[in-house]
């Protein structure tokens, strides 16, 4: 993370000198775009105080009917102190660290394979690399500075995730690809984490409704967002079936797992299910009690029997709440049982904590 604080401090003191050289009357487009870039970056790398001053000469810019040139001269200078502070206070922390000692002669390991592949389509590169640097060591890591070279890049690659940023260049160009993704077979289906530097519902709406299957507020934690996207990467082996004949409840929890990186099957009956069983190799599966053909006890002493599925943990989900019907339903071999009517968060969470667990393979 030291590292590519420093690479963003090198961008910060660029970014400040060109802002020392600005004067009335100011390139309103220009510096609107600047601050935009500094309020998402400056906290993610630990420079709260850059997005804070950032952020609200952005919204004087954006907001404000017509500000005047002394107005953003008072939220300019202030930007540029703070990004002065932060280039100081770098300067003197490093006298004062005691020399390290000479690191031992490195010992060979093992290089990764790394399976997964990211594209990052963002054009602050600061934000770029760091996102880049918080996923390199699990995944292939491809990066794009426009919407134009992310697109061929996601045509090129079929990246198991892509992150996009919603504003490119001071237009909603990203969450225009992502529109035009959502239209292309094979395209449509790959998850993709926005970035935005709104926490504003609205905006954050838009994305989803754009077929976004998460968010990142700009600007972030690393450790947390990293978290976030490395889950989301393990979760990518994990494959969940579904088999419930209530289509919206089929819909909605594949629309759930299918978002948070899962590869899923769904089907209406048992005998269905048992075909998909007996075809696949599944981390999970989650059986509806009362089914057509098969009923999900029936089904899950099938596959207790069966050693292609014996291993396989089984959620039911069922209107029958009972306790004789919760019991008979865990000591035929169910790991969870879960009553209707419930909160498609709840079962995803659940199911999840599974994989995590390692209980689910």
């Amino acid at each position: 993370m030291r590292a590519l604080q420093m690479r963003y401090l090198a961008h910060v003191a660029d970014r400040l000198e060109s802002f020392e050289a600005c004067v009335a009357p100011y390139d309103r487009a220009w510096l609107t775009r600047e601050a935009h870039a500094l309020a998402g970056s400056g906290g993610s790398f630990g420079f709260w105080d850059i997005s804070a001053r950032a952020g609200e000469l952005e919204t004087l810019l954006k907001d404000a009917p017509n500000p005047s040139d002394p107005d953003i001269s008072d939220h300019l200078t202030w930007l540029r102190d703070a990004m002065a502070m932060a280039l100081l206070q770098s300067e003197t922390a490093e006298p004062g660290q005691v020399p390290a000692k000479p690191a031992p002669a490195p010992v060979p390991v093992p290089v990764p394979v790394l399976s997964s592949r990211v594209v990052i389509v963002e054009d602050d590169v600061s934000v770029r690399d760091l996102l880049s640097g918080l996923i390199s060591a699990t995944a292939e890591v491809f990066t794009a500075a426009d919407t134009a070279e992310g697109r061929h890049l996601i045509e090129t690659v079929r990246p198991d995730l892509i992150l996009l940023d919603n504003r490119i260049g001071g237009a909603d160009a990203g969450l225009e690809l992502l529109d035009s993704l959502q239209a292309v077979p094979g395209l449509k289906d790959i998850p993709v984490i926005m970035i935005t530097a709104s926490d504003d519902p609205g905006e954050v709406m838009r994305a989803l409704m754009a077929g976004a299957a998460d968010y990142i507020v700009k600007p972030f934690d690393p450790a947390e967002v990293g978290a976030k996207i490395r889950g989301r990467l393990d979760r990518l082996g994990s494959h969940v079936l579904i088999a419930d004949d209530d289509d919206t409840v089929r819909e909605m929890l594949v629309h759930k797992f299918q978002s948070a990186g899962c590869k899923v099957t769904s089907v209406q009956t048992g005998a269905e299910a048992w075909d998909a069983l007996q075809a696949g190799d599944y981390s999970v599966a989650l059986l509806d009690r009362m089914m057509p053909g098969y009923d999900g006890v029936t089904l899950l002493r099938m596959m207790k029997a069966d050693a292609h599925t014996a291993q396989v943990p089984v959620v039911f989900l069922t209107a029958r709440h009972y306790g004789a019907d919760v019991l008979e339903g865990l000591n035929t071999g169910a790991v969870d049982y879960i009553t209707k009517p419930f909160h498609a968060d709840e079962v995803l969470a659940r199911v999840l904590r599974l994989l995590n667990t390692g209980e689910a393979a």
